[in-house]
């Protein structure tokens, strides 16, 4: 991983942080290398790393598949992806339900002023006579 070592030494650094707050231990040589196998099978996977789960699943995915297909594959990565993908959890956040919730919030509230403001409105009214 020669040059590739110091691309990935802020993300292998972060990783270690969680991991260590997690409460879960492995190695920096673990880390680098199951980012080796990334960089010769997932290509697409970005060059300073992500923290978004759903990238970290699809890269699992691939793996598994790789594995499926008879790609020979170091043993050791399985427990470090997954260490990763356990400290990546907490990290997200459902955005879409989180949004639909605030949108709906929102418009309960603005539904709720809207009435509140044609009770109050004073209607004038002529009267015939």
């Amino acid at each position: 991983m020669g040059n590739a070592e110091s691309k990935y030494e802020p993300y292998i650094c972060l990783l270690k942080q969680l991991l260590k707050k997690g409460k879960h231990k492995t190695s920096e040589k673990k880390v680098e290398e199951l980012l080796k196998v990334f960089e010769t099978h997932c290509s697409w996977f970005p060059d300073l790393g992500t923290l978004d789960l759903d990238q970290w699943e699809e890269v699992g995915r691939d793996l598994h598949k790789l594995h499926s297909n008879g790609i020979s594959l170091p043993g050791s990565i399985w427990e470090t992806w997954e260490l990763v993908h356990l400290v990546l959890e907490p990290l997200q956040t459902d955005s879409e339900e989180e949004t639909e919730i605030e949108i709906e919030d929102q418009m309960g509230e603005r539904e709720d002023r809207e009435d509140e403001d044609k009770e109050s409105e004073i209607v004038p009214t002529v009267i015939q006579k």
